[in-house]
């Protein structure tokens, strides 16, 4: 009835149970912890492309203003998988491929000229060294009626600022964001 210890079989018993019960709710939390990190993992994001970019508005003769924007140096941006987006006082513009052929490259031996499809926005990547080119006259022949109609052209004036953020759509992380100011 009574082991060496002097304790009962019974007491015994209870050791080795308690000692399995911890295993496994030591093994039941290491399990959820490898599961927690896996899963994080399969959810990751793409990565927006990193570049220096530089915008500009300037008055383009008598009929309106342009909007330039240069990539300096980075990664390429595939313009395919970018939006613009437009800040003016109260206004707002989006321009994305799907909605407008402008901004267009503004490289000839690359993308032709700007009725050349090869040129309009979506259809080219943005490497170091290009420019693209958005009229913002009334008179700009591109599809997006909202760019056209973005700015009140006659209250514009030299220093008026213009909010631009560019935004990698796979991501959803802006490549640039920034206040322009009209030149």
């Amino acid at each position: 009835m009574f082991g060496k210890c002097g304790k009962t079989e019974k007491e015994k018993a209870v050791s080795p149970v308690v000692g399995v019960m911890l295993m496994l709710v030591v093994t039941i939390v290491l399990a959820a912890v490898v599961s927690s990190f896996s899963g994080g993992m399969a959810t990751e994001t793409d990565k927006a492309p990193q570049a220096a970019l530089e915008v500009h508005f300037y008055k383009n003769g008598l009929e309106g203003y342009a909007m330039t924007m240069e990539h300096l140096s980075g990664d390429y941006i595939p313009t395919k998988d970018v939006q613009l987006i437009l800040y003016y006082k109260d206004q707002k513009v989006t321009i994305s491929p799907s909605t407008s052929n402008a901004p267009y490259l503004n490289d000839v031996s690359r993308a032709g000229y700007f009725s050349d499809s090869r040129s309009h926005f979506g259809n080219y990547t943005l490497i170091p060294g290009d420019i693209a080119v958005i009229p913002l006259d009334k008179t700009a022949s591109f599809s997006d009626n909202d760019i056209k109609d973005f700015l009140d052209w006659d209250n514009v004036t030299q220093y008026d600022t213009i909010e631009v953020k560019i935004l990698h759509t796979p991501s959803q992380k802006f490549i640039y964001d920034r206040e322009v100011v009209i030149e």
